[in-house]
């Protein structure tokens, strides 16, 4: 399995599409959970709270998703 994730991603041009899902989805995601945050969370200080938390988490698993793929691009 390991063998086709390297294969995979040798491709200049499935790395970048990977990256651009990554990105996508994680965006969609956060925006997702940004509204159902926006909706139940009636306390603005707690809802701030929860959005920034939501927002790190996509853009800090955002960026080792990236580095995986390129990982994978460069060594694989």
């Amino acid at each position: 399995m390991l063998e086709f994730r390297r294969v995979l991603f040798r491709s200049p041009l499935n790395a970048v599409m990977g990256i651009l899902l990554i990105i996508a989805s994680l965006y969609h995601g956060s925006l997702g959970m940004r509204v159902i945050i926006e909706d139940y969370i009636s306390n603005k200080m707690k809802m701030h709270f929860y959005i920034m938390v939501i927002h790190f988490l996509s853009f800090s698993t955002a960026i080792a998703g990236i580095l995986a793929i390129i990982r994978l691009h460069l060594i694989g």
